[in-house]
């Protein structure tokens, strides 16, 4: 062999060693060439797979909590609504015309805190107040979220023509609890679209073809803008929105805060049932009372029933 000839087969061994090398497995250096089973065993790849699997089992625990807590809600509903007093209800009103605390609710289908409302307060009213005489309800619409809050705000006009309001109203919001509403709002999805507002009426028994006709006359429309716009005239911003005997006033916190609030209420119009204090002896009249005014509620607003405003007075029912 030459020397020339000795030196190319030198020369091929070495290219042959380190093509070698680059292909070689464990221990190689980053760049000089992983095989496929020592990329996926780096760190780097562990660590993402592990993070990708930590956020999958958290939108998985998400889904179903929401799904579960949309279940109670709606079972909640299910069950104020199994001891609704409808022999008290008159349209958009339920309980004595003569109570001496009338309470409008400005609500809107579409707002979860109307929802919660609904479901955290409101039984707890009619079994207390509601029953015994002492408030009159009145629910009123203020469709602030959009086009399908006008269309279910409709609905229930047309649902209050068949004598079938309350019925509705709680069916509306049983199926925005039930689609997790009240902890991921979701606005303007197709749950309150024409169609499914006349199928919700058909399932609880009305008549389609006088719902629909209804939904398609202006004049329930009309209703429903006249509603909005006198509260808009008086400044009402937010959904729940509360009016004692024509004073907007705020709401309160929870059923002990309803309680509360009302029994001041009717502490202050006389309607209490508590017996009157004694007279303190002459000398030692203790702290004085607190001045309550009558037409007006003593509770400060509270992130659970949603922003508060000035109310306009009642429409006709």
């Amino acid at each position: 062999m030459s020397n020339r000839q000795a030196r190319r087969e030198a020369n091929r061994r070495s290219r042959s060693k380190a093509a070698g090398q680059r292909s070689s497995g464990p221990g190689g250096p980053p760049g000089n060439g992983w095989g496929p089973l020592e990329f996926i065993k780096s760190p780097f790849v562990i660590g993402a797979a592990a993070l990708a699997v930590a956020l999958f089992g958290i939108v998985i625990f998400l889904s179903v909590t929401s799904e579960d807590e949309g279940a109670v809600t709606a079972d909640a509903l299910a069950i104020a609504h199994e001891n609704f007093p409808s022999e008290l209800a008159d349209g958009f009103a339920v309980g004595d015309p003569d109570a001496p605390i009338q309470l409008e609710m400005y609500e809107d289908f579409q707002c979860p805190f109307c929802l919660r409302y609904s479901i955290e307060d409101e039984p707890t009213i009619m079994e207390e107040y509601v029953k015994t005489g002492k408030v009159r309800m009145i629910f009123r619409n203020l469709p602030i979220l959009g086009t399908e809050s006008v269309l279910a705000a409709v609905g229930g006009l047309c649902a209050a023509q068949q004598d079938a309001f309350w019925d509705y109203q709680n069916a509306l919001f049983s199926l925005q609890a039930a689609a997790g509403q009240g902890t991921a709002e979701r606005l303007n999805v197709g749950r309150f679209t024409e169609s499914a507002l006349s199928d919700i009426a058909v399932d609880l028994g009305m008549e389609r073809a006088e719902f629909e006709s209804c939904q398609a006359d202006p004049a329930t429309l009309e209703l429903v803008l006249q509603d909005q716009a006198t509260a808009t005239s008086l400044g009402l911003q937010g959904t729940p929105s509360f009016v004692f005997n024509g004073v907007p006033g705020a709401g309160a916190s929870g059923p002990q805060g309803w309680i509360d609030l009302l029994d001041s209420l009717l502490e202050a119009l006389g309607e209490s049932d508590q017996p009157a204090a004694t007279e303190a002896p002459s000398g030692d009249s203790g702290p004085a009372a607190p001045t309550v005014d009558p037409s007006a509620p003593t509770a400060e607003p509270t992130e659970d029933v949603g922003p508060t405003a000035p109310t306009a007075e009642p429409t006709a029912e």
